[in-house]
């Protein structure tokens, strides 16, 4: 997971000139995934340089009430080996303090070994699990899990920092095409072939953000 705009855009370069060195089918079949995960990743970095908008955990909201987006294990293990700059044996010492946080009966959290995610019912509840799996308590931190709360794999979730970009409807339909065949890659099995314009897609949405919300 990269942590800077200078690394999103790094593996934005290494993963076009992966495809374009010859990688298999099977490979470029998923590049629709890693491309809006790229996507996803700028955002949550643009938002915790406080350039979106201010940082807070997102919840979901329905008729039968409203709870804490789930946040997977491993980007918390993430954060946590990223922020304290870790070993890969640390990972495995964090990924067991925050599972044993969760099932702590006191806390109001869960985990869900099925997904490997984790929903914190409160922003208090992320604070206490990095006091208990840090021994203190650190906002960088908090910060980093609650931008990683938040989707950003949609148009709808993306336009309000893109200016008028989205007001020509074949923008509309380029990058709606993205979105939907990697959710369609991730949901089924079916093949999609790559758009090789993809790539600049990225590169000019990235262009566009950064300059409306400089």
């Amino acid at each position: 997971m990269a942590y800077t705009l200078t690394g999103i855009k790094r593996g934005l370069s290494r993963l076009k000139q992966s495809v374009g060195s010859g990688s298999t089918n099977d490979c470029q079949n998923y590049v629709s995934i890693h491309l809006v995960t790229i996507i996803e990743q700028f955002f949550c970095v643009m938002t915790k340089l406080h350039r979106l908008d201010p940082i807070h955990v997102s919840h979901i909201k329905s008729k039968n009430g409203r709870w804490s987006k789930p946040i997977s294990i491993t980007v918390l293990v993430d954060i946590f080996t990223h922020s304290n700059n870790t070993t890969m044996a640390d990972r495995i010492d964090y990924e067991e303090s925050i599972t044993h946080f969760c099932d702590d009966k006191n806390n109001d959290c869960q985990f869900n070994s099925m997904t490997h995610n984790v929903e914190f019912n409160n922003e208090y509840e992320i604070k206490k699990m990095i006091e208990y799996v840090m021994q203190t308590v650190d906002h960088d931190v908090f910060e980093w899990i609650a931008v990683h709360t938040h989707s950003f794999q949609s148009i709808k979730a993306i336009k309000k920092y893109t200016g008028n970009f989205f007001d020509d409807d074949s923008k509309v339909k380029k990058y709606s095409h993205l979105f939907d065949t990697r959710h369609v890659t991730v949901h089924t099995f079916s093949n999609k072939t790559l758009d090789p314009d993809w790539f600049d897609l990225v590169c000019n949405l990235f262009k566009v953000v950064e300059k409306n919300n400089a």
